[in-house]
């Protein structure tokens, strides 16, 4: 009998939809399969172009999502800011 591990995963991509490169590819297909057999948290970062619809997707694959909202330096285009309250979801 295999136990259940508890795999916390740290993303700077959103990994959903899995289209838009390798490491969204990549970390989309590893959560899509690690999640059949163990209990995933994903902590990730989103941008602008990142719906709530896809946020919603991506929470049937995980068991826990936490998403930090990805906010660019108006100076110079680089760094991050976090806004006080990340979005989450739970199965």
């Amino acid at each position: 009998m295999a136990d259940f591990l508890n795999i916390l995963m740290l993303s700077s991509t959103f990994p959903y939809p899995p289209s838009r490169g390798g490491t969204q590819v990549r970390t989309f297909n590893l959560l899509k399969y690690l999640s059949q057999h163990h209990n995933i948290i994903l902590v990730t970062l989103r941008d602008r172009s990142v719906t709530d619809l896809q946020i919603s997707e991506l929470c049937n694959y995980v068991n826990h999502l936490i998403v930090f909202a990805r906010l660019v330096n108006s100076v110079n285009n680089t760094g991050f800011r976090f806004r006080e309250h990340p979005q989450v979801c739970s199965l």
